[in-house]
């Protein structure tokens, strides 16, 4: 598996784009990743994760509660989540996000392309000042 993480709008946007077969430990990675990215920012952060290119997710529900139990998403703002329609691995995309979103009590949206996503995110809070370019 591989996953990137990246500023798509500096300070405001974070993207994480995932691909092949996702495990925990891809899964803990992500969460360095973010913690790193945000440190020193103050104001809650939208985070784009991309699945499209996921072939398969290897994390059952246990790995997840240890992984993010108690996790801190104070400054995490809306969750937008490009996933396939369609596919195999659809529905176990759809099954993690949503123990996810709701362990964490996040905000989040599925999309089927980036930029609707980005749309969504630059009309969700006006006042960020979230681009799409």
């Amino acid at each position: 598996m591989s996953v990137e993480t990246n500023w798509i709008v500096e300070n405001s946007v974070l993207g994480h784009w995932f691909s092949g077969e996702v495990t925990a430990d891809d899964l803990r990675t992500v969460n360095e990743n973010c913690d790193r990215s945000m440190t020193g920012v103050s104001h809650p952060v939208h985070l784009l994760v991309q699945f499209n290119k996921v072939e398969k997710i290897s994390v059952n529900f246990l790995e997840l509660r240890n992984l993010y139990y108690d996790k801190n998403t104070r400054n995490v703002g809306w969750v937008a989540l490009v996933n396939p329609r369609s596919g195999m691995a659809h529905k176990a995309i759809g099954w993690t996000a949503s123990m996810l979103i709701q362990m964490l009590r996040l905000k989040a949206r599925s999309f089927d392309s980036v930029e609707a996503a980005m749309t969504f995110l630059s009309e969700a809070e006006p006042e960020k000042s979230v681009r799409v370019s």
